[in-house]
């Protein structure tokens, strides 16, 4: 007993037999392609997060999967800043150059948001004076010969401004700025 089918015996059987076989490998062909497409802009979807459901499932959780209580919206960058003037400065630095006193003199100004700007100044120049002044020194003093004849001071200026943000313990300056600054070699 044979589980084969019956061969066509007309010659019109023969052709529609010959033909199905290649349409049926051919509708394989096209339900393959399809899938795959499929396959790719699901992970193109997922990937990229296309329409407003992954927005709105981040703004209802912390990141990590748990909901917020209170979806307060964080506080806005501040629109204006100004100088606040720490104090004048003239410093020796001794060891930028072999054989060399380097005398370097400035103000030094900090650029606060303007509604910190109190808050600021008490800090810096009441209730941490002397340690912003040290701080300031010490980082003058122990500079490179580079640092201090940068033309844009930018070195000198970041370490400045996280000195001053340490010691305060609050990040209220965005900028320094160095105004009158003069080296003299001795």
């Amino acid at each position: 007993m044979s589980h084969e089918a019956p061969a066509p015996e007309t010659e019109e059987g023969q052709a529609a037999a010959a033909e199905a076989k290649p349409a049926k490998g051919g509708k394989l062909k096209f339900i393959a392609i399809i899938m795959a497409a499929m396959i790719v802009e699901a992970a193109v979807f997922f990937v990229v997060g296309f329409g407003s459901g992954g927005h709105e499932v981040e703004a209802a959780t912390d990141g990590h999967g748990e909901e917020k209580k209170h979806a307060e919206p964080p506080p806005p960058p501040p629109t204006s800043f100004v100088e606040a003037e720490l104090d004048g400065y003239s410093i020796t630095n001794r060891l930028a150059a072999a054989d060399t006193t380097l005398q370097v003199s400035f103000k030094l100004y900090a650029l606060v948001a303007h509604d910190q700007k109190v808050a600021f100044e008490t800090a810096a120049r009441e209730d941490n004076k002397a340690r912003v002044r040290e701080a300031v020194e010490r980082l003058i003093r122990t500079s490179t010969l580079d640092d201090l004849n940068d033309p844009a001071l930018s070195s000198l200026k970041r370490q400045i401004r996280e000195e001053i943000n340490r010691i305060l313990r609050q990040s209220y300056v965005s900028e320094i700025i160095l105004s009158e600054y003069k080296t003299i070699e001795r």
